[in-house]
């Protein structure tokens, strides 16, 4: 099986672990299809499981990183993973999905940092042809935007990819990840079902936005798109990148591209409401 994640492509290595074997490749199904941009690159994925402890049952739940050379060691509580820049191979060991999501969201990470790529804590949807990245923290109002942009397709409500299509150049791409927020839990804000559309999608990357919900809207009040400058979208981007740890190469690489993020692609603030007329002002 090949699955592509965040323009990473990965090769599960064959496996005798039936259980993590299993797992992983009834959660990542929607993403072996080709993508619709070329991978950036390839690499081989050895998975196997992890038993927790009954007396850690408590503690644990902090991430761990060690970086010795191009070799990066990270785990928690449920995953135990090892990441090798130079060999091209990922190897984990989790306790259920959630270990898997969580160490892959790491591996994205730094795969990406060297070729120019960032993860970013966002939402992203793809309108006609194109990529519109909503960045901010919880409660930034990520998850009602995607709710609010159907049926356009979303590509995250949490965690987006940006990549170059080529790393020398200056055209971005928004990639779906699987790493899904509050729409993974599969229903609307009115409690209906809500089904996500979970595929290895990738558009072009049109505009980055900062959502400021207007709480108390008045009856003339009516959503702004307000442009910012690049040293403050630069600010928001680098502040909801994912890093982690005392890795000074891949902190670098982020910050780097954070700002050649701000400098390339339009950004702004986009102050709305909880209507899906937003986007009117967001694509005159």
């Amino acid at each position: 099986m090949q699955f592509q994640l965040a323009g990473i492509r990965f090769r599960l290595v064959p496996t005798t672990n039936g259980v993590a074997d299993r797992v992983t490749r009834e959660r990542y199904a929607p993403y072996e299809a080709p993508a619709a941009a070329p991978p950036l690159r390839i690499v081989d994925l050895a998975v196997s499981t992890l038993t927790i402890p009954a007396d850690a049952a408590q503690t644990g739940a902090e991430v761990t990183y060690e970086r010795r050379g191009n070799v990066i060691h990270v785990g928690r509580l449920d995953f135990r993973g090892t990441i090798d820049l130079d060999a091209g191979r990922v190897e984990v060991a989790f306790a259920g999905v959630g270990g898997a999501q969580s160490f892959l969201r790491i591996a994205c990470s730094v795969l990406l940092a060297p070729l120019g790529g960032v993860i970013i804590h966002s939402c992203s949807v793809l309108r006609e042809g194109r990529a519109y990245l909503f960045v901010g923290e919880s409660g930034a109002g990520k998850t009602t935007i995607a709710r609010l942009s159907a049926p356009s397709l979303i590509l995250s409500d949490e965690v987006s990819a940006i990549v170059p299509v080529v790393p020398s150049e200056d055209v971005y791409w928004c990639h779906a990840t699987p790493f899904w927020g509050d729409l993974a839990d599969g229903l609307d804000e009115e409690g209906r079902r809500a089904t996500l559309k979970e595929q290895p999608a990738a558009a072009p990357l049109a505009r980055i936005l900062f959502p400021r919900k207007i709480l108390f809207p008045r009856e003339d009040t009516r959503d702004t798109v307000v442009p910012v400058s690049p040293s403050d979208a630069f600010m928001e981007l680098a502040r909801e990148a994912f890093a982690f740890g005392d890795d000074d190469a891949t902190l670098t690489a982020i910050t780097a591209t954070c700002g050649r993020l701000a400098e390339r692609v339009p950004a702004a603030d986009l102050h709305f409401r909880k209507t899906p007329e937003f986007w009117s002002c967001i694509t005159a």
